[in-house]
């Protein structure tokens, strides 16, 4: 089974387009083998369906940490499940905004006080690669801590959500 491997953002994704202006860029690419995913919302579906246990209560400790500071907590929001996702633009899935749809691609944005996210899921014109990739603006100093702080994680989470699938 091949493992997702950190590369640079593709010249097409929709992220270029989203979040033109960031601070922070990440973008991971797993080769797919076994399981066919026909579009960006299988693929999505997923990922939701088999990732790992310890990466939900990850990000439900995540957001356990920050409610008390006002902050938005949008992990928990996803518990709701796969059925209830509607993937039209300005939809919600979890606390995540769907903000571009494409062929290939599935564009999320988070936005708060201190840094605004945008997340893109997409998968090749074949079919054979998934990748996911991210674009972080900072809006304070606070967010810049946090991110800091949730950096280690934040890599170590994408890449496993691409390897349980």
């Amino acid at each position: 089974m091949t493992k997702s491997v950190e590369t640079p953002l593709p010249a097409d994704s929709l992220l270029r387009d989203t979040l033109p202006s960031f601070d922070v860029e990440d973008c991971f690419v797993r080769t797919l083998s076994g399981r066919p995913f026909s579009s960006p919302k299988d693929l999505l579906l997923g990922i939701v369906k088999h990732h790992p246990l310890w990466i939900q209560n990850l990000l439900l400790f995540r957001d356990f940490i920050l409610k008390p500071w006002g902050l938005k907590t949008p992990f928990a929001q996803l518990a709701s499940g796969p059925s209830s996702y509607t993937f039209e633009r300005g939809s919600k899935i979890g606390g995540f905004n769907l903000i571009a749809i494409s062929d290939t691609s599935l564009v999320f944005s988070f936005e708060d006080k201190p840094l605004t996210a945008h997340i893109c899921l997409s998968l090749s014109a074949d079919k054979s690669q998934a990748s996911l990739s991210s674009r972080v603006l900072f809006h304070n100093s606070m967010g810049k801590i946090y991110f800091l702080t949730a950096k280690p994680f934040h890599k170590f989470v994408f890449k496993e959500l691409l390897n349980c699938i």
